[in-house]
């Protein structure tokens, strides 16, 4: 009886770490990326067509990343910065003509030298 139990017991345990571990190894490489990113901060004047581009590629940059197992965090914080300019992009959308001085915060993470 014990011995079925103790078995029952590890097969639920072991289900829930192969449910959690996408989610594990995605906190275990973020907390390695956050010691070993840098953050630099870019002021620059763009148009509008420049805002709108790098706007996109955020967006691809998020999605590209979601899909990912060790990056699903990391794409977190660039689908935050993609939503932090989303108003101002269809803002500046009616106002092509307009110019805008920004500053950009830039986050570079490594890994294995990448």
């Amino acid at each position: 009886m014990k011995r079925t139990v103790s078995i029952v017991l590890g097969f639920i345990i072991l289900i829930i770490i192969l449910i959690y571990l996408p989610s594990i190894i995605a906190q275990m490489k973020k907390y390695s990326f956050d010691h070993n990113k840098q953050l630099t901060i870019e002021t620059k004047v763009i148009s509008y067509k420049e805002f709108r581009e790098m706007y996109y590629q955020q967006m691809k940059l998020a999605q590209k990343l979601e899909g990912t197992i060790k990056y699903s965090l990391i794409a977190k914080e660039v689908r935050k910065g993609y939503d932090a300019v989303t108003y101002d992009v269809f803002f500046l959308e009616d106002r092509p003509q307009i110019k805008v001085k920004i500053e950009l915060p830039i986050t570079k993470y490594m890994d294995n030298n990448m």
